[in-house]
């Protein structure tokens, strides 16, 4: 943890481990075809139905197409947070996860410092909306937000550029009444969101699809057994993710109110 340029103080705990996702997506494809699946890419998926699959899983994210076709049956919830963030990256390698909290004219800016493959680093940017109004990032091109945050964040970075583009926006929260609609059931960020102030997305999406791996087990793809193993998957992994979006939703909480802690 780092504080306008006080020294670093560690807090304790394991990073644990980081690939490239580039490379993780090459390792999954790879696996497919060893089992003689096949790979489709730039592929839009509208209608489940339009694959002919006895079970379709819907691992397309926080603005999942095949959860808003059948929304009436997953009646998703969505909350938006206050505080804006932009997503970067840098050439800096940090050696573990790094909070980084700068003070402004216009407030605390901070940041999520973390390798993501051998080479760079995440480096995610979050404000309140004060703060990002009175730095003038709402109103910048990308390059001049690029250079204002290396610039706020030059010791933490050592000096290294952040790479964009600065994309701002808020953090969505989405939860699901259920995750599965007949032959049709949701994973990862589709499913559910959480604050990246906790780093699991990544991790909860894998856990999705062991949790599902599971259920299947031994299961014909037809009639009742595929059905009371979707119901059971749906069960199980909603309510773990319950608390799991719980502790999320309090570490969002916490850094919507950043500038009343560091005050104290």
């Amino acid at each position: 943890v780092r504080i306008d340029g006080q020294e670093p103080m560690h807090i304790g705990g394991l990073y644990g481990y980081c690939i490239d996702r580039s490379r993780m997506i090459d390792i999954l494809a790879t696996r497919v075809l060893e089992l003689g699946g096949r790979v489709e890419h730039e592929r839009t998926v509208e209608d489940p139905a339009e694959l002919d699959a006895d079970l379709v899983v819907a691992a397309d994210g926080i603005g999942s197409r095949l959860r808003a076709a059948h929304a009436e049956t997953f009646r998703p919830a969505v909350a938006t947070g206050r505080n804006y963030y932009a997503w970067l990256g840098t050439p800096k390698v940090f050696e573990a996860f790094t909070f980084a909290f700068q003070r402004t004219d216009a407030g605390w800016i901070w940041a999520y410092g973390y390798p993501s493959s051998g080479s760079t680093s995440t480096f995610i940017v979050e404000c309140s909306p004060s703060t990002w109004t009175g730095l003038g990032l709402d109103r910048m091109e990308s390059e001049a937000g690029l250079r204002l945050v290396a610039d706020l964040f030059a010791d933490v970075l050592s000096g290294e550029p952040v790479l964009g583009p600065t994309a701002w926006q808020r953090f969505t929260e989405i939860r699901n009444a259920t995750w599965r609609a007949g032959n049709l059931v949701l994973a990862g960020d589709a499913a559910h969101t959480t604050h990246f102030g906790i780093g699991s997305g990544t991790v909860l999406a894998v856990q999705d699809a062991l949790a599902l791996a599971d259920a299947l087990g031994g299961v014909s793809t037809k009639g009742a057994g595929l059905s009371t193993a979707l119901a059971a998957y749906d069960r199980r992994r909603r309510a773990a993710l319950e608390s799991i979006q719980c502790v999320a939703q309090r570490s969002m909480g916490w850094f919507e109110d950043v500038d009343r802690h560091l005050a104290a």
